[in-house]
């Protein structure tokens, strides 16, 4: 073989496998795509989720992901691809863990929104200390700001204080008989979702104010502010009643709760017909709840028999007893035996 032939077939390898490696780089990355959309389903508890498997790694440095990351280091065999690329696999994994908790992180995973429940103290508490163990806490509330531009849904968030103080006024004239409202909400901090809560009383006011007048403004991120005419003293408290209500409610699926309330009233010493209300509302956030050791092993499932009420005192017999004292005989002497009255 001369010189030539031997220089031109040694640099023609390298660049034969090359195209092999990019043919190769092609054909597997639809089945990787093909391999994250896979369908799992996951037994939490007895009650069964499928969901795809980019869901359940969507935060892959959290402990929620590394219970599954060994679905996705599976290795793919470099076959031919499968003529429709949505046929997926079932895999069962089991989670020890509440189904209704598990079904609110599974929401979130998927909408990136999350709310705690308002009506069951037991379900918030273990949804949070979930939250807390899987590392998926920062991602549900993030505490800080996030520096610089960022893609996607994390670009602008803003950071919520500890303590938020909401103000409800109350503005009310009754002028020639007719009286008119202007109700102001105003948070103390940016970030508490203004425009959602607008929309909720707006949905509320029209089931049962249908009769009055009233309309709704927001002003800026921390204000909204609600006039009316022509309302009557029972229209009026349904007013006071629902914006409360809406406001109180709104706030705790943020992840506060509401610590203390008071009322201030300012009259006007000129015109007696106008009066202002101010509602004030104190909440804190329950992000980090200190459980209680008791009921963290309730909720853990790791509560033993052990009895935790003593008894101090000896029960009362109820009705006649019959009662044997060690020191007296169960027959007096017979010598203080009474004679028989009937002989």
């Amino acid at each position: 073989m001369s010189f030539d032939r031997r220089w031109a077939w040694q640099h023609a390898r390298p660049m034969s496998s090359m195209c092999e490696h990019q043919e190769c780089a092609r054909v597997h990355r639809p089945q990787e795509r093909t391999h994250m959309n896979r369908i799992i389903k996951v037994n939490v508890g007895g009650r069964y989720f499928q969901t795809r498997l980019s869901t359940l790694l969507r935060f892959p440095d959290t402990s929620f992901a590394k219970m599954f990351e060994g679905l996705a280091s599976t290795s793919i065999a470099p076959s031919t691809p499968s003529p429709s690329p949505e046929v997926t696999e079932n895999e069962d994994v089991f989670v020890d863990a509440n189904p209704d908790v598990f079904e609110k992180v599974l929401g979130f995973l998927r909408t990136n929104h999350i709310q705690l429940p308002l009506n069951d103290e037991g379900l918030r508490a273990e949804l949070v200390h979930h939250l807390k163990y899987w590392d998926l806490m920062p991602h549900a509330f993030p505490a800080s700001a996030v520096d610089g531009a960022v893609e996607g849904e994390e670009a602008h968030l803003i950071e919520l204080p500890d303590v938020c103080v909401v103000q409800v006024c109350d503005h009310m004239q009754h002028d020639q008989g007719v009286k008119r409202h202007a109700m102001t909400i105003t948070y103390g901090a940016d970030g508490f979702q203004l425009r959602k809560l607008a929309q909720m009383i707006r949905r509320d006011l029209n089931q049962q104010l249908s009769s009055t007048y009233w309309q709704c403004y927001q002003t800026n991120e921390r204000a909204a502010f609600f006039a009316t005419t022509k309302v009557a003293n029972g229209a009026a408290d349904i007013l006071t009643t629902s914006i409360t209500q809406q406001v109180v409610q709104h706030t705790e699926r943020l992840g506060y709760h509401l610590a203390t309330s008071y009322v201030t009233l300012s009259p006007d010493v000129v015109h007696t017909s106008v009066r202002m209300l101010i509602h004030n509302f104190i909440f804190r956030r329950v992000r980090l709840p200190a459980l209680e050791a008791a009921d963290e092993a309730a909720l853990l499932g790791d509560e033993g028999d052990e009895v935790e009420t003593y008894q101090n005192f000896e029960p009362r017999p109820v009705g006649p007893q019959k009662v044997q004292w060690e020191d007296s005989p169960s027959r007096p002497p017979r010598q203080e035996v009474s004679s028989d009255l009937w002989k």
